[in-house]
């Protein structure tokens, strides 16, 4: 049973150059050596898609935060201008401030932002119609500064990090590593595939790519030295992995689709790391679009990034001991969901909401 405690209506909207609002959320714990993460991109926790950092700290006109008691942020950015901005609000939806950046498309829901270790990492795509920016971005979520860290590799799409490199995947079949220390960065060719999403798990990194020959979808680990550890094919053809997320030996992805024909459809993917096998769980529900863990249970919003939704749509919530499937529907769209504590945020067209 959820029960709604906050509301807060008419979240600021800024569009792409197509006409199209962008959204994702991102979730930040308080200071007090409390790791932030990150919220649903594209609704919950509404991040609209933060863009570029301040280059050098913050301009004498940017507004001041309230990190300390900020718990959620809601990214927002342009595809037309180098413009974008991070709402901070607290547990009770009450804004505590907003950091300005310079970037245009940074984030986005279909660039998900990452949230590691007290950082909040991204990649700045650039004005929509050249799509042109080639750095990963770093913003210190205690302190809010800005670090840049130039690959050098256009059209990059996901993003990872572990405690030494930055890691991020494009569509020319690259896999990308910046040192963090000292900015050396190296690329890895993976010849006639398109990766996909990529994400760093214990001591390998994971990438999802699909054949531009065939369309089979494969997952490839790596170790810390680009070294590949395992290749594995999945099955299923017309597969785009949205999103991943990690949770013990476990990979959880989900695609998007309305039927069978577009892939995980009604489906979450399970990618075993010990085994190197690959299973699903059907859920009923169109469009798995955002996923997030709490107390040994799996939130899956459904959403269709592509057309948008002002009507409800359902999440369902997997318990990963049983299989256990329940389905909710709360009156509103369901675009993106965050958990921190005993909240779930959702993003809802333009509205942010609070449960209990």
């Amino acid at each position: 049973r959820f029960r709604l405690s906050q509301r807060q209506e008419d979240l600021p909207e800024i569009r792409d150059g197509r006409g199209g609002a962008i959204a994702s959320p991102l979730s930040v714990r308080r200071r007090a050596m409390r790791q932030p993460h990150i919220a649903l991109i594209g609704g919950l926790a509404l991040a609209l898609a933060l863009t570029a950092a301040l280059f050098a700290g913050c301009a004498s006109d940017q507004e001041s935060v309230d990190i300390e008691n900020s718990a959620i942020g809601v990214m927002q950015t342009r595809g037309t201008e180098e413009t974008s901005r991070i709402v901070f609000y607290d547990e009770n939806l009450e804004k505590t401030g907003a950091l300005s950046l310079a970037y245009a498309t940074f984030g986005g829901p279909f660039y998900n932002p990452l949230v590691s270790q007290g950082r909040l990492y991204a990649i700045p795509q650039g004005l929509y119609d050249r799509k042109d920016g080639n750095k990963a971005v770093a913003i210190d979520l205690a302190s809010l500064a800005v670090e840049e860290y130039p690959i050098e590799q256009p059209g990059m799409n996901s993003i990872a990090t572990n405690d030494v490199y930055i890691w991020t995947c494009n569509r020319e079949s690259f896999l990308n590593r910046c040192r963090m220390e000292d900015g050396e960065v190296e690329s890895l060719s993976i010849p006639e595939e398109f990766i996909m999403s990529i994400l760093w798990h214990e001591d390998s990194l994971y990438a999802f790519a699909k054949s531009m020959t065939t369309n089979d979808v494969s997952v490839y680990r790596y170790d810390i030295d680009f070294n590949l550890v395992s290749h594995v094919d999945i099955a299923d053809r017309n597969l785009s992995v949205y999103r991943t997320a990690a949770h013990d030996d476990l990979i959880y992805f989900c695609g998007l689709g309305a039927d069978e024909s577009a892939g995980y459809a009604g489906k979450i993917g399970v990618f075993d790391t010990q085994a190197n096998t690959v299973g699903t769980i059907d859920i009923d529900g169109k469009y798995p679009s955002s996923i997030a863990f709490h107390d040994g249970r799996l939130f899956v919003s459904h959403y269709d990034p592509f057309q948008g939704s002002e009507t409800e749509s359902p999440f369902s919530v997997i318990d990963l001991e049983t299989g256990a499937v329940d389905r909710y529907e709360l009156g509103h769209p369901v675009e993106q969901i965050v958990i921190r504590d005993d909240s779930l945020f959702v993003l809802g067209g333009t509205v942010l909401y609070r449960y209990r």
